[in-house]
Protein backbone atom coordinates (compact mmCIF):
# COMPACT_ATOMS: atom_id res chain seq x y z
CA UNK A 1 0.00 0.00 0.00
CA UNK A 2 1.51 3.06 -1.10
CA UNK A 3 -2.03 5.73 -0.80
CA UNK A 4 -4.89 5.17 0.63
CA UNK A 5 -7.17 8.05 0.41
CA UNK A 6 -10.52 8.80 2.26
CA UNK A 7 -12.65 12.32 2.30
CA UNK A 8 -10.93 13.05 5.32
CA UNK A 9 -7.04 12.59 5.03
CA UNK A 10 -5.06 10.58 2.70
CA UNK A 11 -2.12 7.85 3.71
CA UNK A 12 1.46 8.03 1.74
CA UNK A 13 4.36 6.90 2.14
CA UNK A 14 7.87 8.44 2.37
CA UNK A 15 11.42 7.80 2.87
CA UNK A 16 13.01 9.96 5.55
CA UNK A 17 15.85 11.91 5.03
CA UNK A 18 18.69 9.98 6.54
CA UNK A 19 16.94 6.49 6.71
CA UNK A 20 16.05 3.60 4.22
CA UNK A 21 12.96 2.59 6.07
CA UNK A 22 9.17 3.16 4.74
CA UNK A 23 7.38 5.20 6.52
CA UNK A 24 3.61 6.59 6.35
CA UNK A 25 2.53 9.98 6.79
CA UNK A 26 -1.66 11.11 7.49
CA UNK A 27 -1.60 14.14 5.11
CA UNK A 28 -4.87 15.70 6.56
CA UNK A 29 -6.50 19.18 6.00
CA UNK A 30 -5.98 22.00 8.56
CA UNK A 31 -8.25 21.85 11.44
CA UNK A 32 -9.77 24.88 13.52
CA UNK A 33 -10.97 24.63 16.78
CA UNK A 34 -12.85 27.85 19.04
CA UNK A 35 -12.89 28.32 22.60
CA UNK A 36 -16.42 30.57 22.01
CA UNK A 37 -17.11 32.69 25.20
CA UNK A 38 -21.04 33.83 25.22
CA UNK A 39 -22.31 36.94 26.12
CA UNK A 40 -22.76 35.50 29.76
CA UNK A 41 -18.97 35.03 30.10
CA UNK A 42 -19.62 31.09 29.62
CA UNK A 43 -17.49 29.06 27.36
CA UNK A 44 -19.59 27.07 24.50
CA UNK A 45 -18.08 23.26 24.40
CA UNK A 46 -19.79 20.46 22.58
CA UNK A 47 -20.89 17.45 23.50
CA UNK A 48 -21.17 14.39 20.85
CA UNK A 49 -20.20 11.13 19.48
CA UNK A 50 -16.49 10.65 18.47
CA UNK A 51 -16.05 7.05 16.27
CA UNK A 52 -12.30 6.64 17.39
CA UNK A 53 -13.27 5.80 21.16
CA UNK A 54 -16.64 4.81 21.07
CA UNK A 55 -17.90 7.33 23.23
CA UNK A 56 -19.54 10.53 24.12
CA UNK A 57 -16.57 13.62 24.40
CA UNK A 58 -16.88 17.16 25.49
CA UNK A 59 -14.59 19.52 23.43
CA UNK A 60 -14.35 22.71 21.73
CA UNK A 61 -16.21 23.26 18.52
CA UNK A 62 -13.96 22.69 15.85
CA UNK A 63 -13.89 20.89 12.03
CA UNK A 64 -11.96 21.12 9.11
CA UNK A 65 -10.37 23.99 7.01
CA UNK A 66 -12.41 22.66 3.35
CA UNK A 67 -11.07 23.82 0.30
CA UNK A 68 -14.02 25.81 0.14
CA UNK A 69 -13.23 28.36 2.28
CA UNK A 70 -9.05 27.46 2.57
CA UNK A 71 -8.83 30.56 5.27
CA UNK A 72 -8.94 29.11 9.10
CA UNK A 73 -10.70 32.41 10.70
CA UNK A 74 -13.49 31.74 8.18
CA UNK A 75 -13.42 27.99 8.38
CA UNK A 76 -13.56 28.20 12.58
CA UNK A 77 -16.32 30.95 11.90
CA UNK A 78 -18.33 28.09 9.90
CA UNK A 79 -18.10 25.50 12.25
CA UNK A 80 -18.91 27.65 15.59
CA UNK A 81 -21.67 28.46 13.56
CA UNK A 82 -22.96 25.00 12.27
CA UNK A 83 -21.84 22.85 15.41
CA UNK A 84 -23.95 25.35 18.12
CA UNK A 85 -25.53 28.38 16.11
CA UNK A 86 -23.50 30.92 18.06
CA UNK A 87 -21.54 33.32 15.90
CA UNK A 88 -20.70 37.26 15.56
CA UNK A 89 -18.35 38.67 17.99
CA UNK A 90 -14.63 39.63 18.26
CA UNK A 91 -12.47 36.91 17.09
CA UNK A 92 -8.73 36.73 17.86
CA UNK A 93 -6.41 33.90 16.61
CA UNK A 94 -4.86 31.78 19.55
CA UNK A 95 -2.02 30.81 17.19
CA UNK A 96 -1.61 27.13 15.44
CA UNK A 97 0.01 23.85 16.34
CA UNK A 98 1.05 20.30 14.53
CA UNK A 99 -1.88 17.56 16.10
CA UNK A 100 0.83 15.20 15.61
CA UNK A 101 4.14 15.71 13.11
CA UNK A 102 5.16 12.33 13.45
CA UNK A 103 2.40 11.17 11.60
CA UNK A 104 0.83 14.08 10.17
CA UNK A 105 1.50 17.14 8.37
CA UNK A 106 -1.51 19.46 9.45
CA UNK A 107 -1.74 22.78 11.35
CA UNK A 108 -4.64 23.17 14.10
CA UNK A 109 -5.55 26.96 13.77
CA UNK A 110 -7.23 27.71 17.53
CA UNK A 111 -9.42 31.13 17.86
CA UNK A 112 -10.97 32.99 20.58
CA UNK A 113 -14.08 34.44 19.57
CA UNK A 114 -15.46 36.62 22.48
CA UNK A 115 -19.20 38.07 23.05
CA UNK A 116 -20.36 35.50 21.09
CA UNK A 117 -24.56 34.96 20.54
CA UNK A 118 -26.85 32.40 19.68
CA UNK A 119 -27.90 33.25 16.13
CA UNK A 120 -29.07 30.43 14.14
CA UNK A 121 -29.98 26.74 14.87
CA UNK A 122 -27.61 24.05 14.28
CA UNK A 123 -26.67 23.01 11.09
CA UNK A 124 -24.36 19.20 12.14
CA UNK A 125 -22.53 17.80 8.67
CA UNK A 126 -24.01 14.12 7.86
CA UNK A 127 -21.99 12.29 10.55
CA UNK A 128 -22.23 14.39 13.47
CA UNK A 129 -24.59 15.20 16.19
CA UNK A 130 -23.78 17.56 18.27
CA UNK A 131 -25.06 19.58 21.52
CA UNK A 132 -23.68 22.75 22.76
CA UNK A 133 -23.06 22.86 26.87
CA UNK A 134 -21.90 26.23 28.38
CA UNK A 135 -19.44 26.18 31.57
CA UNK A 136 -17.54 28.76 33.26
CA UNK A 137 -13.73 28.81 32.84
CA UNK A 138 -13.29 27.52 36.25
CA UNK A 139 -15.48 24.52 35.54
CA UNK A 140 -13.65 23.86 32.01
CA UNK A 141 -10.11 23.98 34.36
CA UNK A 142 -11.75 21.75 37.06
CA UNK A 143 -13.16 18.96 34.19
CA UNK A 144 -9.19 19.11 32.05
CA UNK A 145 -8.12 18.02 35.71
CA UNK A 146 -10.57 15.35 36.08
CA UNK A 147 -10.75 13.66 33.19
CA UNK A 148 -14.14 14.48 32.28
CA UNK A 149 -12.61 16.78 29.04
CA UNK A 150 -10.07 14.67 27.61
CA UNK A 151 -9.43 16.30 24.22
CA UNK A 152 -6.25 17.41 23.60
CA UNK A 153 -6.20 19.95 21.26
CA UNK A 154 -8.81 21.48 23.16
CA UNK A 155 -7.25 20.99 26.11
CA UNK A 156 -4.00 22.95 24.15
CA UNK A 157 -6.25 25.51 22.74
CA UNK A 158 -8.05 26.61 26.43
CA UNK A 159 -4.54 26.83 27.40
CA UNK A 160 -3.71 29.07 24.77
CA UNK A 161 -6.61 31.15 26.42
CA UNK A 162 -5.44 30.90 29.28
CA UNK A 163 -1.89 32.22 28.79
CA UNK A 164 -3.47 34.94 26.80
CA UNK A 165 -5.66 36.19 29.52
CA UNK A 166 -2.53 36.58 32.14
Amino acid sequence: MDELTTHIFKITSSKPYNDNHKYYCIECPDWVNIVAIATTGEIILVKQYRYGINDMTLELPAGMVDNEDNNPLEAARRELLEETGYGKGQWISLGWMHPNPAIQNNRCHSFLAKNVEKIADIKNDLHENTEPVLISPTTMEDWICTGKITHSLAISAFYLYQNLRK
